[in-house]
């Protein structure tokens, strides 16, 4: 299994994250960098709707001196969760 997942992520079809000490998880369904949004009390992740142009990423490489390699953008947070009740909306984070 594990050469697998190190071919599949050789040729480009899967994005390691990462994120976590524990173990390994990989996004094959948008495998180039875009924004993870993770929730810090149940560990769901999902993937976020932001343009992040390389541009940005060109100019902070020459600003710090530093060669990105694997540019990740992790948010933190806690998954909300929605409820309706007689037309109003009501929040409460996970857990």
């Amino acid at each position: 299994m594990y050469k697998t997942v190190d071919l599949l992520k050789e040729m480009g079809e899967i994005l390691e994250l990462g994120f976590g000490e524990d173990s390994q998880r990989y996004d094959g369904a948008r495998p180039y960098p875009h924004p993870h949004l993770i929730c810090i009390k149940c560990n769901k992740i999902i993937d976020g709707d932001l343009s992040l142009d390389q541009e940005s990423l060109r100019s902070l490489e020459q600003a710090s001196g530093y060669q990105i390699l694997r540019p990740q953008y992790p948010f933190m947070g806690f998954v909300r969760i929605v409820k309706r009740r007689d037309k109003k909306l009501f929040f409460r984070n996970c857990g």
